[in-house]
């Protein structure tokens, strides 16, 4: 093993270990302080640093392999067309993000400005943006500074800005699209929901992962307003929004007469990895089958298990009276999706960042909010092991990351469960399935202690007959 890969390798425990120390710190600071008013002033200072900072950070690769991949996409449309595209690049992106592609494509032909600095500063921008989009919604449930601390944590956080400038990856639209609908289904603004669910998945497809316990909420919130009218026109104009944007791309197959040839395209690009994981910190990666092949018949199974926790915290959901209960249930739907669906990437769940932010001021426990520090720190973890690690797995079976890879998953896997544990006693106050474990075992332990003792009773009586 180069020596420079364990320099990075504890470079990246000290940064995954500070950030979630000051997570805690800033949240003790924010109670102290929550009453201030004089705060605002420090949030175009943030601002203005987090954009240094990224712009800085960018220099550092400067043609990604994915960046690379877009402009290659942009460039093909610019000269094609759209039309065919997917049947060219099968493991193409949604149609909105393609259309962005080929703009930012175009921008850099006319000004002869290289490819990575427009997308860059574009994507820097819409990182900025969904910071914004978060201060605006922690002050609706928070005051000032607690408000500008979440703000902070989240502009600062060492897996977003690694994401979103040194990687150049799109995981903040994803971040800001979360927000916008879970808040719109807090607030009851149902076409809104809509509108911004349609333009999420037309970006990024993983903002689905956040959805099913979502969706139940919505349509039964409508259902029993009475909303039925709403609730069909919105579904279908959402349904024809979804055919609509990916027409272009599809019109040849359309006119033959394939018109739902959007639907394999869209699973296509769901299901174009066949690994149980890969660098997720997750369930399988926490097991050891990281980049270990998986059947149709395991994707199924997975398929299964997240029907069954997705249903569970459905009803918890319903029956909860917490306050913010939607913030948690969209976070615990995300974990599901990310722990034990098949194919995950390292950064499938960096959409519950900023709802976990706002989740650890929102809830005054120590516990809960070192738990949720330590998995907002993690993506530092699942990105680096991806950019360092990934060649030397699948080239060399290197039992050093290979393990590493295992103790980093097994670690954060085990975190995850003590974080769902937490949420679950927040979600119903009082509740401590550790205590009725607890009785279980007691329960069990008093009859096993009952069996003897009548067992030693009744061979005591049989001793006394012999006797006689």
């Amino acid at each position: 093993m180069p020596q420079l890969d364990v320099w990075v390798l504890i470079a990246t425990l000290a940064g995954f270990a500070l950030y979630a120390a000051a997570c805690v710190l800033v949240y003790r600071y924010a109670d102290a302080h929550a009453g201030d008013t004089a705060g605002r002033r420090a949030l175009p200072i943030m601002f203005a640093a987090a954009a240094v900072i990224c712009i800085l950070f960018s220099c550092l690769i400067e043609n990604h392999n994915d960046l690379n991949t877009y402009n290659s996409w942009g460039q093909w449309i610019l000269q094609n067309g759209v039309n065919g595209f997917y049947d060219t690049n099968e493991m193409a992106m949604p149609p909105l993000f393609l259309f962005l592609s080929a703009g930012l494509s175009g921008i850099s032909n006319v000004t002869h400005i290289p490819y990575r600095i427009v997308y860059r500063l574009v994507f820097l921008a819409q990182f900025l943006l969904s910071a914004y989009v978060l201060y605006r919604t922690a002050r609706k449930h928070m005051q000032e500074v607690p408000a500008l601390c979440v703000t902070g944590l989240y502009l600062f956080c060492p897996a977003l800005v690694g994401n979103c400038s040194i990687w150049g990856q799109t995981d903040a639209f994803t971040c800001m699209f979360t927000v916008l609908i879970v808040c719109c289904v807090i607030e009851r603004k149902w076409l809104l929901s809509f509108v911004w669910l349609f333009l999420g998945i037309s970006f990024k497809a993983q903002i689905l992962f956040v959805i099913p316990c979502l969706a139940v909420w919505l349509i039964y919130k409508m259902v029993a307003e009475k909303h039925w009218l709403c609730l069909i026109i919105y579904a279908a104009g959402f349904a024809a929004a979804v055919w609509l944007s990916y027409l272009p791309f599809a019109f040849t197959h359309v006119a033959e007469g394939d018109v739902l040839y959007f639907i394999d395209v869209f699973l296509g690009l769901a299901n174009n990895k066949s690994w149980f994981s890969s660098f997720a910190l997750n369930f399988w990666s926490a097991i050891g089958l990281n980049l270990v092949e998986a059947s149709s018949l395991w994707r199924y199974i997975s398929y299964g298990v997240v029907i069954v926790l997705t249903a569970g915290l459905c009803v918890m959901l319903f029956r909860s009276k917490y306050e913010h209960k939607l913030f948690l249930a969209a976070v615990l739907q995300v974990m599901i999706v990310f722990n034990f669906c098949i194919a995950m990437l390292e950064r499938y769940l960096m959409a519950v960042i900023p709802l976990m932010l706002l989740l650890g001021m929102l809830v005054k426990d120590k516990k809960f909010r070192l738990y949720g520090a330590l998995i907002t720190s993690s993506h530092l973890l699942g990105m680096v092991v991806a950019a360092k690690y990934y060649r030397l797995i699948l080239n060399s079976s290197s039992f050093f990351a290979d393990g590493v890879v295992f103790l980093f998953a097994l670690t954060i896997f085990v975190v995850q469960v003590l974080y769902a544990a937490k949420a679950i006693s927040v979600l119903f106050p009082g509740f401590r399935p550790q205590d009725k474990l607890v009785r279980f075992l007691k329960r069990g332990k008093k009859k096993e202690q009952a069996a003897e003792a009548s067992c030693d009773d009744k061979m005591s009586e049989d001793l006394c007959e012999d006797r006689q």
